[in-house]
């Protein structure tokens, strides 16, 4: 599961870049059979604004772990270790 804000923020590169072969492999990888993309919803939103009000996360960062949280995911897969902090689901850091 990635939200349409991972997405975004994986697209700019090769946007920026008019690099079509790596925006190609993205659209593969978003549209692959198994990986769901979940929307920024209200809700989503809301449960963002919690999470900041409780940890020190950076705005995007909240929305990333929100979105996790309200479309329902058992983990959270990233490389900031400072996310590691938020217990509402497992955090692995890569």
């Amino acid at each position: 599961m990635i939200s349409d804000l991972t997405r975004m923020e994986c697209l700019v590169l090769p946007f920026r870049n008019s690099d079509t072969v790596l925006e190609a492999s993205f659209d593969a990888f978003f549209n692959q059979r198994g990986t769901q993309v979940v929307a920024i919803t209200r809700a989503v939103c809301e449960q963002a604004a919690r999470i900041r009000a409780a940890f020190p996360f950076k705005q995007m960062d909240s929305l990333h772990l929100a979105a996790a949280v309200v479309h329902g995911a058992d983990v959270f897969l990233t490389n900031d270790a400072r996310l590691s902090a938020f217990t509402a689901l497992t955090v692995e850091v890569l």
